[in-house]
């Protein structure tokens, strides 16, 4: 019965992810903020990537990890998140000129 596979595994992927939330924060402790740079992260590459197929959310992924892993070199930890939120704004700002002045970004 297909209903219940799903269900079952989507029970799974839950059941999983609690788990490894629980130990995430038994290790490095909880706050109100905890996941806010691992949230930012996943909307960004949801947002970049789009929902059409697996592979543009994987390039942008490892695009995004590349960036951010890179930019350590230059700038302190504590700007990641900035960064990531700067990568959103260029892509959301990009998407409008492309819908407002199509003649321009296909030059």
């Amino acid at each position: 019965n297909v209903r219940k596979i799903r269900i079952a595994s989507v029970a799974l992927a839950y059941g999983t992810m609690g788990i490894a939330g629980a130990l995430i924060g038994r290790e490095y402790g909880v706050s109100a903020n905890t996941g806010l740079s691992v949230f930012l992260s996943a909307a960004v590459v949801m947002i970049v990537g789009g929902l059409v197929s697996f592979w543009p959310i994987f390039i942008a992924a490892i695009g995004l990890g590349l960036v951010k892993n890179l930019s350590l070199g230059m700038i302190s930890d504590q700007w990641q998140p900035t960064i990531t939120f700067a990568i959103l704004v260029s892509y959301i700002l990009y998407s409008l000129s492309k819908i407002r002045y199509p003649d321009i970004v296909k030059r």
